[in-house]
């Protein structure tokens, strides 16, 4: 009996602890078609950095970034995008950035074609003032590229390719979608971005002020439709990005490489994605153990009096889930729970977190469109620096972002030279961040552990628990960068300056952990139930008639992931559009002091 009460009381302090976070979920729907709408979002940055007044020379360090999120401040301006001049007073020379979005609900959308069409038009719109702007230019038609990958199902990634100063300022990349319905929020941004741009004029967006952008848009556009994490294949894409070194690769010719090609997390060596599966131990963090929490039977009696609104049994989703949950992080920790959920499972298939058999068809397109494309490598090969920004939500305090980043350097003769100039991203960045954690990579050694101070840091909020974790899109690409851009000598631009890339996860957080967890199982027992429905002969025959329907094709949507991961509220709307685009900016300033550096130092070894 005893026992009983105490169960139920774990479940009361749980019903009060998501009442207390409801406070979050204003529910307030964005109207920006005739009514309503958020309030204006204002963005204040400003970038301070020292001068050498003997030979004019602007330092790399960062003196001060100024951040300003309160859209009180009169001082903030309404349309000034980028100005640059010298302090006299200060000694420093600033960048500003200010800007006002009058109209924040136009960057946010309901669902995927509609974000897919805000994207279509926001770049041509770019396109469009910009070739308005330097109509008397020969080049104008090679400035902006907008691209379509098929998936499945008529849904696509989106590539818009905003050319700049390639060689000297490098290359941004900025990706959304990942996990289907967490694209929501970095397609806001990625409009947001190019709003911006579009609202500065001839002189602030010359070619050679600005790095190339590269946008990357709905990378998982079935999970994006369908208001899930997973694709069209129950796979999620951030597990799915298995590092992969044949014995015959033309860049692992000799034993060092063979060395560095080794997993980085415990020093195996995988010749394929069927290789890995193969020797990854299924329970290697504990999924097979707990189980029974994130896979549970659906006690759903097809008693119309015991179904709740969602499809589920009125006790799976409310006393069902905390009974079980509550008692098993009580007894386990919240962390070990976590790491057995978000590790990734490859054996599966309708469990969560499933990684898959091999790699899909949205992970090739982006492989092989940066990679393996003669003419798009070029947009690395040339870049002396890469810095990607992957978006993601979920996980952290609402509203911040959270940043995890590797970083890949390549070392040449002037390595030692520039080792006091290199610059620190963490300096940039850590400003605004809630938190920041990273990973260091260079072409001469392998080092993946975070230094004592780092892994003390509020970084631990969100990517606690990430240690078994494979799969993931940025350690993929950062080692993809590292072998076949890197290592590749024929592909450098310059032989006398070193390149470097940073890859970097920007986490937004919504709900605490045991929330999103209980998004995620529920999800999970409704899809697989919508899948066994779809199975009975009456359904087939409804789906094969509608197949070649593409609005019918995907009719599944998530009621629990979309509040999970996109919270319809102002005030988590107007952090992830302040941050998300203060992000971007930082990244654009980090590559014009890294540029300064590589000049600095280039001078110094002639």
């Amino acid at each position: 009996m005893m026992k009983f009460l105490f169960q139920i009381t774990l479940v009361v302090v749980a019903i009060l602890i998501y009442r207390f976070y409801g406070r979050y979920y204003d529910s307030v729907i964005c109207a920006n078609n005739g009514g309503g709408g958020d309030p204006s979002i204002r963005l204040n940055l400003k970038f301070q950095y020292p001068v050498n007044n003997e030979n004019n020379y602007i330092d790399n360090s960062i003196v001060n970034i100024e951040f300003n999120d309160n859209n009180d401040d009169d001082s903030t301006g309404t349309g000034e995008i980028e100005s640059d001049y010298y302090n006299s007073t200060t000694e420093f020379y600033e960048y500003k950035y200010q800007y006002e979005y009058k109209d924040p609900c136009k960057l946010f959308s309901s669902e995927y074609m509609e974000a897919r069409t805000k994207f279509g038009i926001a770049v041509n719109l770019y396109k469009n003032k910009k070739n308005d702007e330097d109509d008397d230019d020969d080049d104008d038609d090679n400035t902006v590229e907008l691209l379509s990958f098929p998936v499945t199902g008529g849904l696509t990634i989106d590539v818009a390719i905003l050319y700049g100063n390639t060689k000297e300022l490098g290359t941004i990349i900025h990706s959304s979608g990942v996990h289907g319905v967490e694209g929501y929020a970095g397609s806001a941004i990625q409009l947001a971005i190019l709003e911006l741009l579009t609202a500065s004029n001839k002189a602030q967006q010359r070619i050679e002020r600005r790095p190339t952008v590269i946008l990357m848009h709905a990378i998982n556009p079935v999970g994006m439709k369908e208001y899930r994490r997973c694709n069209e294949n129950n796979v999620d894409l951030n597990r799915n990005n298995i590092i992969i070194h044949k014995d015959n690769d033309n860049d692992n010719n000799n034993d060092d490489d063979n060395d560095r090609d080794r997993d980085t997390n415990n020093n195996e060596h995988y010749t394929s994605f069927k290789d890995f599966v193969s020797r990854r131990d299924p329970n290697i963090a504990g999924y097979d153990d707990f189980r029974h929490l994130f896979v549970p039977e659906d006690n759903d009696d097809n008693n119309d009096s015991s179904t709740s609104a969602e499809g589920l049994s009125l006790y799976d989703t409310t006393i069902g889930y905390y009974r079980k949950t509550i008692p098993a992080i009580w007894k386990y920790g919240l962390i070990a729970i976590k790491r057995a959920m978000v590790a990734g499972q490859y054996h599966d298939q309708g469990g969560l977190n499933y990684g898959g058999q091999e790699q899909q068809k949205s992970i090739q397109h982006i492989v092989d469109f940066l990679f393996n494309n003669n003419d798009r490598k070029e947009l690395l090969n040339n870049s002396q620096s890469v810095i990607w920004i992957d978006v993601h939500t979920g996980l952290g305090p609402f509203g911040k972002d959270s940043i995890d980043y590797h970083r890949v350097d390549e070392e040449d003769e002037y390595e030692k030279r520039r080792q006091v100039l290199r610059l620190e991203p963490k300096d940039y960045f850590s400003s605004i961040a809630y938190s920041v954690t990273t990973t260091t990579t260079t072409t001469n050694y392998l080092n993946s552990a975070k230094s004592e101070s780092e892994s003390e840091s509020n970084s631990a909020d969100a990517f606690k628990g990430y240690d078994l974790t494979k799969g993931m899109l940025m350690e993929y690409i950062a080692d993809s960068y590292r072998r076949k851009t890197l290592n590749n000598s024929s592909s450098s631009s310059s032989g006398s300056c070193s390149r470097s890339g940073i890859f970097m996860i920007q986490e937004f957080g919504t709900l605490p952990t045991v929330l999103v967890g209980r998004a995620l199982i529920l999800d999970n027992m409704l899809y697989q139930k919508h899948l066994n429905n779809n199975k009975n002969p009456q359904n087939q025959a409804r789906n094969n008639h509608n197949r070649d329907n593409e609005e019918l094709l995907f009719d599944y949507r998530s009621p629990f992931l979309k509040y999970a991961f996109y919270p319809q509220s102002i005030e988590w709307r107007k952090s992830i559009i302040q941050r998300g685009v203060s992000l971007f900016l930082e990244s654009i300033e980090y590559s014009k002091a890294n540029s300064r550096v590589l000049l600095k130092g280039k001078q110094k070894g002639e």
